[in-house]
């Protein structure tokens, strides 16, 4: 910018001249020092520029010079008060050993230059622990040399708009820096209350690369810095800092340009709006053709600067609204830094809710972990309004666990906020400084087994090969300090209780080791070693306060305070809902959408606090459209149906309609969307079961996702062996059609080598009905005793499923049976005999089958204390009594032996499969009214919502059977419409059942 004269009207020159007036002596000696400190240096910041073309201005310093410990480098800039070298610490050997050292110029001497560089040194000392301000690692006086040493950082906001060259910055990378920006500002408020820092320009905004961030491709940590003109308005004894303007002419505020004695905090806000118009359009708002200090000066106080949307379309509504409240002419107007991060938070869909959040101080960077990213602020429990445990003394707990007591299980309601809340405490600085890079955060969703718990940990500690779980137990017992973060603990309890309890027991006994579960239920894992902390529902004002402060601008509007206390206690239905009031254009507009359908978003007093959820993910659909938007509703459910997630690289290659960019910004309208890494995508688990219920899937989708994830299998089945995604897949394999082809095309052209390998994938095809007996003739010849007689064991699986049972039972009987039993593996023996039992029933050979249950089965649950596997083993004798013609003998089992341990054991399944059988009987001995009320009450609703497609078929036939046979013509069209349903089922799953249910149409419904 090209210097020019005054004009008579220049309130520079006006300020200027009363300060002469007032005291000209003063004035004027303090200009003369201020000749060589310079008045609006806009010079390249240390660390971030090229070398300067200047010399070193005194020759005793310079390049090759030592300062202390510090050996000085090439000159990087020179500004105003003094000269910044890189340097390295000539003590110090390790990696990373670089510097930036600024040095008072020796020329000046004045009081006033250096008392502006000590107030540097001051301001960064306190602010340097700070988020976003560059820290200050030492300020020294050497040999006459005043100086202080800050970290290197290798490029500025000023070089990045100079790369740029006039072009925009992507909207979402440009609001993350501003967002960075502004919390600097949030922590010098905090720290020193009124300092204004007066020069806040991209030259003094530092960026520091963050590879592989999940945020954003080329990620930046930014760090503000040059404080020397920094000021506490008030504390000024100098007639010449009130009336001259230090700093740089285009970033000054309006009240700076009028009366630099007018200056507070929100000055700094107006200049980082200019920094944030600056980014989003490519263009300084008020440099244009006449640059001189007048006439730039000018268009700052009339805020004359063109609408962003005219220079750059697509910035989102909500950040050009932000950006020109910033550059409000009146510094009351201009949102305070807190509000401006919240604001960007929210649309970055960062998930930080302000008021209500745990004020955790940040994990260290420098501090190495195996979690999941830190998932920042979190709903009140550390804030104003806390509810339950808070985040800072459970950190401290974790930390501290006693040789006892080495387990912490974090419980309650589904969409609470355990997962954040174990995540947020594993992040914390306590526990990060006792366990480092020790800590592992492991997802269970999906998981069904203990072997499969293994699978996930030994994944998460990095193990492969065959014998990683050997390798596994050797690491956890060897003493060495660990925290395991088990995610969603429900799942492999509820199909294998005894068998995780097992394995956790012997966990808790290893030296060392300690845990974080999160589970819905306080019951597992049992044991004194466990200390069980229950994660409250919020209460109703706490909500309604998170609630408030999610919705950002609509948070002073006293409307929505009918509307969020309703919000049931759950944080992720508030939050939900909240994400549809800031997407609205008015806050009138979201409240029509409301009042439409009040009754199916939120009941006042619902007894199921969990059905928030449902009814504000249903509001959220209907709300967004996203019910029928293709690609956003099709992602929708088929993250839905995968509990590990949907990898990027999946979609992309199979999926390529689900065009990402248009898909991902709708879902973060329906929340509860989360990132893992830069490459996989998830739903929390709530959410996930609410979409289920709500989206149709897509078959087309569903088919190219097993394609890909069984090829990813395949390259990674060194380390698999009964979880990850195939385990997923399989949970939902009853549903579709030809999956055998896809599962070829994936899997058999290339089987791997390692017998693990070939067993996983067996089992997965095994699992989908398909053959893969010389995948495991393959296995078996490799094979260990114990697992070549599981691959034996699972041949006959397949066998079974072919109608070969005669040679089916020849090899459980002389290929299985004597491994076990040679092996001392009762367990395996006594499911073996299970199966056996199985194919004698199908023969018609019931009372040996009674007696193996009974004899061989029975007795080992029991011993082992195999709760599960005894209640299913009862069931199995239930239906033995039945064709016996023992009914009451066997509904007594039912009641007294399965349901109770389903209901403890939070079987629901199960339960609702006991149910109907139960029903089954009641019919048959004429009860028919109560078992049609089972049917429908505690049968179809549960089994229809997990899906179960073969009990739903099962029992929506029994259902019409018990409707058509005592009154035909009054629920004939009821009965009718089951039917039809359970035939549809009865096809997709290619059942024999469909014959039964076709003769019954005919029968009933002729025509």
């Amino acid at each position: 910018m090209s210097p020019s004269p005054m004009g008579p009207d220049d309130p520079v020159l006006g300020d200027f001249l009363r300060a002469l007036k007032a005291d000209p002596e003063g004035l004027l000696g303090e200009l003369k020092d201020l000749a060589h400190a310079g008045l609006a240096d806009a010079r390249p910041t240390p660390a971030a520029v090229p070398p300067s073309a200047h010399p070193p201005s005194r020759p005793s310093i310079g390049p090759g010079s030592e300062l202390g410990d510090y050996r000085l480098g090439e000159l990087l800039g020179t500004g105003g008060m003094g000269e910044v070298y890189e340097a390295v610490n000539c003590r110090s050997n390790v990696p990373g050993n670089r510097f930036a050292i600024k040095i008072l110029r020796p020329d000046v001497t004045i009081s006033n230059a250096s008392d502006r560089f000590r107030n540097e040194f001051l301001k960064l000392k306190e602010l340097g622990r700070a988020n976003n301000i560059v820290p200050l690692i030492d300020a020294l006086s050497a040999d006459d040399v005043v100086y202080m040493v800050m970290p290197l950082v290798g490029g500025s906001l000023a070089g990045h708009l100079a790369r740029k060259n006039g072009a925009a910055s992507p909207w979402d990378w440009s609001a993350d820096v501003v967002r960075q920006i502004a919390s600097a500002l949030l922590a010098i408020s905090r720290t020193l209350s009124g300092l204004v820092h007066r020069d806040l320009k991209p030259a003094n905004v530092l960026l520091e690369d963050v590879p592989d961030s999940p945020t954003f491709p080329n990620a930046v940590h930014v760090l503000v810095c040059d404080f020397g003109l920094a000021i506490i308005p008030g504390a000024a004894r100098s007639g010449l800092k009130t009336c001259l303007r230090l700093g740089t002419v285009p970033y000054f505020s309006p009240e700076y340009v009028r009366d630099a004695s007018d200056l507070g905090p929100r000055s700094d806000l107006f200049s980082l709006g200019i920094i944030a118009y600056e980014l989003v359009t490519g263009r300084h708002p008020f440099l244009a053709a006449d640059n001189s200090t007048s006439a730039v000066m000018g268009r700052i106080i009339r805020g004359e600067y063109a609408p962003i949307l005219k220079i750059q379309a697509g910035v989102p509504g909500p950040l050009v609204g932000l950006i020109e409240r910033l550059l409000s002419q009146s510094p009351k107007d201009r949102p305070l830094p807190l509000r401006v991060v919240e604001e960007l938070d929210t649309l970055l869909d960062r998930r930080v809710v302000a008021g209500l959040t745990a004020r955790v101080p940040p994990s260290s960077p420098s501090v190495p972990h195996h979690l999941e990213p830190d998932p920042g602020e979190i709903f009140g429990r550390d804030g104003p309004v806390t509810d339950g445990p808070t985040v800072a003394a459970e950190a401290a707990a974790a930390a501290d666990l006693t040789a006892a007591t080495r387990s912490r299980l974090y419980w309650g309601l589904g969409g609470i906020g355990k997962s954040t809340f174990a995540l947020k405490v594993a992040h914390h600085p306590t526990v990060a400084a006792a366990f480092r890079d020790r800590r592992y955060h492991i997802r269970l969703d999906g998981v069904r087994s203990a072997a499969a718990v293994e699978d996930r940990v030994a994944d998460a500690l990095g193990l492969t090969g065959s014998d990683r779980i050997r390798v596994l137990d050797a690491l956890l017992q060897d003493g060495t300090s660990r925290l395991l973060v088990l995610d969603t603990l429900d799942t492999p309890t509820e199909h294998d209780r005894a068998g995780v309890d097992r394995l956790l027991t012997r966990w808790g006994r290893y030296p060392r080791l300690t845990f974080i579960h999160t589970a819905r239920s306080p019951l597992w894992p049992t044991g004194d070693w466990v200390s069980r902390v229950e994660i409250p529902p919020l209460s109703a004002g706490a909500v309604g306060q998170v609630f408030l402060a999610v919705a950002g601008r609509f948070a002073a509007d006293s409307r929505l305070d009918r509307v969020l206390k309703l919000a049931d206690g759950v944080p992720l239905a508030a939050r939900l809902l909240a994400y549809l009031v800031i997407e609205s254009d008015s806050i009138e507009s979201f409240l029509r959408q409301w009042d439409k359908a009040s009754g199916e978003v939120f009941d006042p007093a619902p007894a199921d606090r969990n059905a928030s959820v449902h009814r504000t993910v249903a509001f959220s659909l209907n709300h967004t459209r996203l019910r029928n938007s293709a690609p956003a509703g099709r992602l929708l459910r088929l993250l839905a149906d995968l509990p590990d997630g949907l990898f990027l690289a999946d979609v992309a290659a199979g999926l390529p309609e689900l065009d990402l960019d248009v898909a991902i910004p709708p879902l973060r309208s329906v929340g509860g969307l989360v990132r893992i890494g830069d490459d996989r995508l998830t739903i929390l688990a709530p959410i996930r079961d609410e979409l289920r219920r709500l989206l149709p899937r897509h078959d087309e989708d569903w088919r190219a996702a097993i394609v890909h994830l069984a090829r990813r299998v395949r390259t990674a089945s060194s380390s698999y062996r009964d979880t990850g995604d195939a385990d997923a897949l399989v949970w939902f394999r009853v549903m579709q059609q030809n999956v055998e082809i896809a599962l070829a095309d994936g899997l058999v052209r290339q089987l791997p080598e390692s017998i693990d390998g070939v067993m996983g994938l067996a089992r997965f095809g095994e699992r989908l009905g398909i053959d893969y007996r010389q995948a495991l003739s393959t296995a078996a010849e490799q094979a260990t005793s114990r697992d070549r007689a599981i691959c034996r064991g699972m041949i006959a699986d397949v066998l079974e499923q072919q109608g070969q049972v005669d040679e089916a039972l020849r090899i459980r009987r002389e290929e299985e049976l004597p491994v076990y039993e040679r092996l001392g593996l009762v367990r395996s023996k006594a499911v073996t005999m299970g199966k056996i039992a199985d194919v004698l029933e199908q023969q018609g050979q019931v009372d040996e089958a009674l007696r193996i249950r009974r004899e061989e089965e029975l007795p080992v649950y029991e011993r082992l204390g195999l709760v599960r596997e005894k209640a299913v083993t009862m069931g199995q004798i239930a239906d033995v009594l039945e064709q016996q013609g023992q009914v009451d003998e066997a509904l007594r089992i039912r009641r007294e032996e399965e349901l109770p341990v389903y209901e403890r054991l939070g079987l629901v399944r199960l339960k609702a499969v006991t149910m109907g059988r139960i029903a089954d009987v009641l019919k048959r001995q004429g009860r028919v009214d109560e078992a049609l009320r089972i049917y429908r009450e505690d049968v179809l609703p549960v089994l229809t919502s997990i899906p179960d497609a073969y009990w739903v078929m099962r029992f929506k036939t029994q259902l019409a059977k018990g409707l058509v046979r005592p009154n035909r013509n009054e629920n004939g069209n009821e009965a009718r419409d089951l039917l039809m349903d359970a035939l549809a089922l009865s096809q997709q799953l290619r059942s024999p059942f469909a014959t039964e249910i076709r003769s019954l149409l005919n029968e009933w419904f002729p025509g």
